[in-house]
């Protein structure tokens, strides 16, 4: 009997350990059950960009081949959170078969689907004559350019000069397409008297 109960005696500390063991691993298997049933937060994405370009150049062309469109800019960021580019001292031409029109600007932005030109700044957007003058330009702060449909609009305060007058108001609509601005509310207008004005494209 003295023997059994030193052997029991000897087998019970290792029994509890197993025990112990054996719960402690249950717990472990819980804990990562819960740990995978349950959804992770999402790592906020920093907004840094992932390439840059000196010189940038992007055209756009018909189904015949021919140049519709051109964006050049000093300077291209591309950020890889929301596909977006930024663009420092961008210039956006739009080509026609008759006078085409041209955009600048400090700043810029194009949305991920590359069809929304958002322009900051100093924005100017014009037309020249067929002599190399400027027939028509509006000035403002911001603009937003489509040049695949030939659009451009402004809330924003803007000024539209041609060699005959200067016009303020505050909101643009333009089809550039058929070479129409419509002004939208606070319209005010002088007329000059002098010989026309003529500035050169940039």
């Amino acid at each position: 009997m003295e023997i059994a109960a030193r052997a029991l005696s000897w087998v019970r500390p290792w029994s509890a350990a197993l025990v112990l063991l054996a719960l402690a691993s249950a717990s472990a298997w819980l804990v990562y059950r819960i740990d995978q049933s349950e959804p992770r937060a999402a790592r906020p994405q920093i907004h840094e960009p992932d390439s840059y370009m000196e010189g940038f150049t992007r055209t756009a062309m018909d189904e015949h081949g021919h140049v519709k469109t051109r964006l050049y800019a000093e300077r291209m960021f591309h950020y890889p959170d929301d596909d977006s580019t930024r663009l420092a001292r961008p210039r956006i031409e739009i080509l026609e078969d008759g006078p085409s029109w041209y955009a600048a600007a400090e700043t810029g932005f194009v949305d991920a689907r590359g069809e929304v030109v958002l322009l900051h700044g100093e924005v100017r957007i014009w037309r020249d004559d067929a002599a190399g003058g400027r027939a028509i330009e509006v000035i403002t702060t911001r603009m937003r350019v489509l040049p695949t449909t030939r659009y451009a609009e402004t809330d924003d305060p803007v000024t539209l000069v041609t060699p005959e007058s200067v016009t303020h108001a505050v909101g643009m609509r333009g089809d550039l397409r058929f070479n129409r601005l419509e002004l939208l509310k606070h319209v005010r207008s002088r007329y000059e008297n002098g010989p026309s004005r003529q500035r050169k494209s940039d």
